[in-house]
């Protein structure tokens, strides 16, 4: 049993292999590896979009947060300025309830002193009429009269 070479075979073989090679790289690897670069552009692109997209929602987060903070300052500052206002507005408030006190204990006190004198005054007379009825009854007519008018002055 002999071992043959057959060339025809072997050239039609590599031929054929060859050309069909030939024609899977043309009509299939080259329109598959065509779409894996598109792909790879698109993936690409996509990633570059992605870093471009992070930066700008970065820069907006940033101005949010400049935003937030600006908001709470100025909140701050409102509240402080309404507080020292209404503090302002308290000291006012008691010292026109002090004014007002102190011109009604004024008035008090003069009323009093107007009621007193006449208080006085009213005894001074009740006392003066108590005597004389006393000193009616206890002397003459004429010492009476007599005591009276000094009494009187």
């Amino acid at each position: 049993m002999g071992f043959k070479i057959y060339w025809e075979t072997i050239i039609f073989q590599l031929l054929n292999f060859f050309i069909l090679l030939f024609l899977v790289t043309k009509f299939f690897f080259k329109p598959i590896l065509e779409n894996i670069e598109k792909r790879k552009k698109l993936i690409q692109e996509g990633i570059e979009k992605q870093k471009e997209y992070d930066e700008k929602l970065k820069k907006i987060k940033e101005e949010y947060n400049k935003i937030i903070e600006n908001a709470e300052n100025e909140k701050k500052k409102i509240i402080k300025e309404a507080e020292e206002r209404a503090k302002k507005r308290e000291n006012e408030i008691l010292q026109d309830f002090y004014k007002v006190l102190e011109e009604k204990k004024k008035e008090f006190e003069l009323s009093l002193k107007e009621k007193e004198s006449r208080v006085l005054e009213e005894s001074k007379e009740k006392l003066k009429e108590f005597v004389v009825e006393i000193l009616k009854e206890n002397f003459k007519k004429k010492d009476n009269d007599e005591l009276i008018e000094r009494l009187l002055k």
